[in-house]
């Protein structure tokens, strides 16, 4: 079974860490440079979609493992995800 690239929920996409790709790395498949106008634009992009994404396992086993009992319990409580 082949994985999606992206999950959609309630207008926020979610993305599995192990598909996600270094920024230089999409900068290159798209034939830009950093410091020209369409590096700046895809660079910005990748920041949006990927540099402030949360990382749920990271996130729970930091600051709430005590207060739920596993990673989807604390999903569905704490960003009411089903």
């Amino acid at each position: 079974m082949i994985e999606s690239l992206c999950y959609k929920s309630h207008g926020i996409i979610y993305f599995p860490k192990s598909r996600i790709p270094k920024k230089r790395t999409v900068m290159k498949d798209l034939g830009v440079k950093r410091g020209s106008f369409a590096g700046g634009m895809i660079s910005r992009l990748y920041d949006y979609y990927f540099a402030c994404a949360i990382d749920f396992v990271r996130e729970y086993k930091k600051y709430y493992s005590k207060e739920f009992d596993s990673v989807s319990l604390y999903i569905e409580e704490k960003y009411n995800i089903e």
